[in-house]
This record gives C-alpha cells, sequence and structure tokens, in this order.
C-alpha cells in the first residue's frame, strides 16, 4: 500500500538527517572544543572483554535453591538464543526471574555474533533504569580506553552523578551500552526538532532491549 511505502520513506529520510545533524554537531562543538574528541572513540566495543566479565559474575554465584537454577536455566536459554538471526523477541519471565542480567547475557553474544555497534535498553521507570544500571556498571566497569561501557539517559540523573563525559555521549548515545527511557526513544524516532532525530542512526546496528 502507499501509505506504507511512504511511512518507510519517511523513516529513511529521518535516518539520514540524523547521520547529517549528528556528523554536524559533533564536527562543530570538535572545532571549538578540540578535548571533546577524547571522550570518543572510533573503535568498535570489544564485546568479549564484556562477556568475560559477565560470565565471571555470573560463575560466583551460589546456585543452591530452587529458584537458583530456574534462574541459571533462564540465562542459559537466553545465551543459547543469541545464536539466532537478528529478529523480534520476547522474553516472559516474572519478578526475581533475573531478568536483567539474562537479557544482558543475550545481548552482549547476540551483538558479538553480529558484529553489531552497541545495545540499548529502553526501560519505562527510571527508578528500574538506575537499579538496572548500576549493576550492569559494577559489573563491566570500563572499556581499555577507560570509557564506562554503560551510560544512563534520563531525567531523574543527578548533576552531580554526570560528567562532562557522560553529558557529550548523550547527545548522541555514542556508548557500547545505553540505559534510556521509553519516553527518550519515542523522541527520537518521533520527536521534533534536531535534539532527539541526532540519536535515531544510533539504533542501527544495535541491540534494543
Amino acid at each position: 500500500p502507499a501509505y506504507i511505502q511512504e511511512a518507510y520513506l519517511g523513516c529513511f529520510t529521518r535516518f539520514l538527517f540524523s547521520c547529517l545533524i549528528d556528523a554536524d554537531r559533533i564536527n562543530s562543538a570538535d572545532f571549538e572544543h578540540p578535548d571533546n574528541q577524547h571522550c570518543r572513540t572510533d573503535l568498535k566495543p570489544d564485546w568479549q572483554v564484556a562477556i568475560n566479565r559477565l560470565e565471571s559474575c555470573l560463575s560466583s554465584f551460589t546456585v543452591s535453591n530452587p529458584i537458583d537454577h530456574i534462574r541459571q536455566d533462564i540465562s542459559n536459554w537466553c545465551k543459547a538464543r543469541a545464536e539466532d538471526e537478528q529478529g523480534i523477541y520476547t522474553l516472559s519471565v516474572p519478578t526475581g526471574g533475573g531478568k536483567t542480567l539474562a537479557s544482558l547475557r543475550y545481548a552482549l553474544y547476540h551483538a558479538q555474533k553480529y558484529e553489531l555497534d552497541r545495545i540499548i535498553f529502553i526501560i519505562p521507570y527510571t527508578s528500574i533504569i538506575e537499579q538496572n544500571a548500576q549493576v550492569v556498571s559494577g559489573i563491566l566497569g570500563n572499556q581499555e580506553n577507560n570509557i564506562p561501557w554503560v551510560l544512563e539517559h534520563h531525567s531523574n540523573l543527578e548533576p552531580e552523578r554526570q560528567t562532562c563525559q557522560s553529558k557529550l555521549l548523550s547527545d548522541n548515545w555514542d556508548s557500547p551500552i545505553i540505559f534510556t527511557t521509553m519516553v527518550q526513544f519515542l523522541e527520537t524516532c518521533f520527536g521534533a526538532g534536531t535534539r532527539g532525530v541526532r540519536r535515531l542512526h544510533q539504533l542501527a546496528r544495535s541491540v534494543l532491549v
């Protein structure tokens, strides 16, 4: 149908605009503040490093109760399914089932298999974002270039928790793993102006959780 073709054309146009506006903003900002370049990296994430740190953490967990075995089975199932083709998948697990690390495990292995650029966790509540981001940050730490693996981007961030680097990377989600809200995601996809659309092209070659 014509309206579907128009929708695809609109998405493609918005994607190209995102690439253009982000390149223009980075070029202008780095010309005015050359030190900004040290906060970014053109290197692809070494997902194996993150996988090794996560697996080391998982292996340290004590498996003694029935719920522990269930969580382990869920995590192992997610790891196995990371080998599947790229597509849309669901994970229906109740509270306490270990979704945070199970979904991270899937995302890391999937990103490594298909040589993707980033993982974006889209979560409706800021309290859950902060909790999950803290857990993942504690496990993964920093990359070899000393840039954190995890970037938080939501309205609940307190100024003292933000750095010049995190503020800069939040402009275009230039980080391996991003924790953000559904509001920010929808603003990126459909919002007016140039601030949100600048991040749209970063959704390509990404695992969206």
